[in-house]
Order: C-alpha cells, then sequence, then structure tokens
C-alpha cells in the first residue's frame, strides 16, 4: 500500500534528513521555468516548512555510468536556490560517508547530489547502492512520477532500506490517473506523447475498447 506524505505526521521528521528523488532529467538550455523543477517545489516547501533536511537525488541523460560534466546537475542548485529562497549546497561526489557528515554539519537545509547515473548500480538497481544512498538520510520520498516505471536503485531498491513516500506530485499524478481509468466520461480521448512507443503500447491496449479516439504524436 502507498503511504502518502499528506497524510503524515511531519512533525516526526523534524530535524532529519529526507532523501527527495525528484526528476531533472532536462536539456541544457531549458532548465530555467521548467515544468518538472515546478512540480519539485510543493513537497520540498512542505519539508522545509517542517525544518527537515532534504538531499535531492536525481538523474540526467544517459551518461553510461561515466562522468559526463555536460550532464551534471550543478546548473540546478541557483535556480532550485532561486524558487525556494534557500541556498542550495551542490555535493560533486560519491563518497557517502563524508556527504553524511557535510549534511549533519551543515546549516543548509537543500542537498543536491550529482547525476545519479554517473554510478554504475543506479541503473542496475544495484542493492548496495541502495543502502549506502539509504544511509545518507532518515526517510525516503519518491516524487518522480516520469521515472517511477524504471526499475533504478534511487526509486526501487532504496525504499527497502527506509520509510518511504509518495510526495505530492505522485500523489496528485495517482489519483488523476485512478480518475481517468475508472471515472471516465464519454467521449474519451488518449493523447499520447514522446519518443518510445514500447512504453506506450500497455496504455493503449489498457484503453483500447474503452476509448474513442487515440492522438498519437512524437516519436
Amino acid at each position: 500500500m502507498i503511504k502518502y506524505l499528506s497524510r503524515t505526521n511531519l512533525d516526526q521528521w523534524q530535524g532529519k534528513t529526507c532523501l527527495l528523488r525528484v526528476n531533472l532529467d532536462i536539456k541544457s538550455g531549458q532548465e530555467k521555468n521548467n515544468l518538472r523543477i515546478e512540480t519539485i517545489l510543493p513537497t520540498l516547501q512542505v519539508l522545509l516548512k517542517h525544518k527537515v533536511k532534504v538531499l535531492l537525488l536525481s538523474h540526467r541523460g544517459r551518461p553510461h555510468s561515466k562522468r559526463d560534466q555536460n550532464l551534471s546537475l550543478k546548473s540546478f542548485a541557483s535556480i532550485i536556490s532561486q524558487k525556494t529562497k534557500h541556498r542550495v549546497l551542490f555535493i560533486d561526489h560519491f563518497n557517502f560517508s563524508k556527504i553524511k557528515k557535510q549534511i549533519s554539519n551543515s546549516n543548509h537545509q537543500i542537498f543536491l547530489l550529482e547525476n545519479l547515473r554517473f554510478l554504475p548500480g543506479e541503473q542496475k538497481n544495484d542493492r548496495k547502492l541502495a543502502k549506502q544512498l539509504a544511509s545518507l538520510g532518515d526517510f525516503y520520498i519518491n516524487d518522480a512520477f516520469s521515472v517511477s516505471h524504471r526499475k533504478n536503485a534511487s526509486i526501487v531498491a532504496i525504499t527497502h532500506f527506509l520509510p518511504a513516500y509518495a510526495g505530492l506530485s505522485l500523489e496528485n499524478e495517482i489519483k488523476n490517473l485512478n480518475r481517468v481509468m475508472k471515472q471516465y466520461k464519454h467521449p474519451l480521448t488518449i493523447i499520447l506523447g514522446g519518443a518510445k512507443i514500447s512504453d506506450k503500447i500497455g496504455i493503449i491496449k489498457y484503453f483500447r475498447q474503452k476509448a474513442d479516439y487515440f492522438l498519437l504524436g512524437g516519436g
């Protein structure tokens, strides 16, 4: 059963550290005023209000487990700082014991870890990596709906090591999906975009006998 952040008493986590999985997979030059950043803010603001430290986790692009400065998350630190009015400390390494001390000894409330896909275990859903990530916080929130279908260490395996919740954005997406799937009205039009049709076939099959029209775009 999904545990929702909106139904959780956050007072129990005051002074603790949250690992917040978000989606910053945004192309260079499109970082500012991007919808993916806007969707992070409601959950982030709630955590800040309750005096919770937040370590943001994300990936960007397909670096194939190698460092690629063109796919670094560093540029997002200043953008998120402007949005939240809180300074964001960017962490550009994966020395987990050092990171834990950095967070513990810092007066900052928001931290941003470098691109998780620089690590070979992320896309392999490696439990060892997940446990290392989990050691950095006290509880975990997934607010990255658009990558929640991926079996990655920061999405799946990590939930075995920490109390886990769905963030406000993810909860909203789930509610909207439930409404579309169970309470839809005719005429019903399904609009699908994106480059990978393989990700869409399941949706097409599900709505094949329910939808009146399909509009397909993208790749």
